[in-house]
């Protein structure tokens, strides 16, 4: 029979099956340690560069508040902690309240190639253990999001069933997150996967920009923090100054950075854009853009200056954390994605799910899927 797992800063293991080990990592030092373990696994899985940038993801504001937990599936008892029999991986992070954690549980929602390291075959299997031995382990609610183009909700509810009853309900769904745009050798070879209206555009604001205002592209801008600040605080969507901090003092240490900028012909900055390359793809993390110019559609802009700078070094893929709200979306390629969510009753998920719908419709993925009356729930 199974024994609880312990939440607490060190390494765990308590079997679920025969032959398989599911260990809980927690905290930001003990899971960086573990990091040539997992981007070996995730070489050998096929996901390669998924955790190459474990520290950068671990240390993001809009986590600071969460304690990331890893959850870690051999098939032995033996020498999972080498590695060397390692065949799954999930990352997720604890809501953390004065402090202390919640047990709530959430994955990163636009990172789902990175939550669940697997083989193909493996990963509804691997999800579903990780989910399993959290809930085990006291957590009150689970949701998991991630990459797994086999599955239906019928197919992961039949997955989840087989760690067993324990009266746990759950729930699954099945949607499509845009993924990677193909870069062609070309700039126009890769403007003509495009649509006509959205080439049209990427030439036109581009000239337009070049000719009225003077635009022109910067590889690695010289900007000082101070520097940064401004342009923030100019920008049609600033954030605080804890995440501009923190964006533009990742850029000295992040490997592969893609740092790019257009100033007019005053030299202010119109937009800043940053990222990672690795593994013939470029990653957009975060882009900014100078308000009250939009009659120049500076994203417009910068992304015909990205395209052709990428395209230029023989980038193989291009892809924008989160997604993009611009058209070129419409060129970017389509992963299936699984929501996976597990709860018990308890006083938290009580009133997360008493919240009324127009209060959850700005909170978290998590809230919204327990308020909303159309998710079906299954009693497993």
């Amino acid at each position: 029979m199974t024994t609880p797992l312990a939440l607490d800063n060190t390494v765990v293991a308590a079997p679920t099956e025969t032959t398989t080990n599911v260990r809980i990592v927690r905290g930001r030092d003990a899971i960086v340690e573990l990091k040539p373990q997992l981007v070996a696994l995730s070489e050998r899985c096929q996901q390669r560069g998924a955790m190459d940038y474990l520290q950068y993801f671990l240390t993001r504001p809009q986590f600071a508040a969460k304690i990331p937990h890893l959850i870690l599936i051999s098939s032995n008892r033996g020498s999972s902690s080498t590695g060397g029999d390692l065949e799954g991986a999930v990352l997720m992070y604890e809501h953390k309240v004065l402090g202390h954690g919640t047990k709530a549980f959430v994955t990163d929602f636009h990172g789902g190639h990175r939550a669940v390291i697997a083989p193909h075959s493996k990963k509804t299997m691997v999800a579903t253990m990780a989910c399993h031995a959290l809930m085990r382990a006291g957590a009150l609610v689970v949701q998991l999001s991630f990459l797994d183009e086999m599955e239906d909700e019928a197919a992961v509810l039949h997955e989840a069933e087989q760690r067993g009853h324990n009266g746990w309900m759950w729930a699954v769904d099945v949607r499509e997150m845009v993924w990677s745009m193909p870069l062609r050798c070309t700039y126009d070879e890769t403007l003509a996967q495009m649509g006509k209206h959205t080439r049209r555009n990427l030439r036109y604001y581009r000239r337009r920009a070049e000719a009225e205002i003077g635009c022109q592209f910067v590889v690695s801008p010289p900007l000082t923090l101070e520097d940064y600040f401004a342009a923030n605080r100019a920008s049609s969507y600033p954030v605080t100054e804890e995440v501009a901090r923190w964006r533009f003092d990742s850029l000295s240490s992040l490997p592969g950075c893609v740092w790019l900028g257009m100033k007019d012909k005053d030299g202010n900055w119109l937009s800043l854009i940053a990222g990672r390359n690795h593994h013939d793809i470029t990653e957009i993390d975060w882009q900014v853009n100078r308000a009250g110019l939009s009659e120049y559609s500076l994203s417009t802009v910068m992304r015909s200056y990205l395209l052709e700078y990428e395209t230029g070094r023989r980038t193989k893929w291009l892809h924008f954390e989160g997604g993009t709200p611009h058209s070129i979306r419409n060129t970017l390629g389509r992963e299936k994605v699984v929501d996976l969510m597990v709860m018990r009753r308890s006083m938290l998920t009580f009133v997360l799910r008493s919240l009324p719908q127009s209060i959850a419709r700005n909170s978290s993925h998590l809230t919204r899927v327990l308020v909303d009356p159309k998710v079906e729930w299954t009693k497993l």
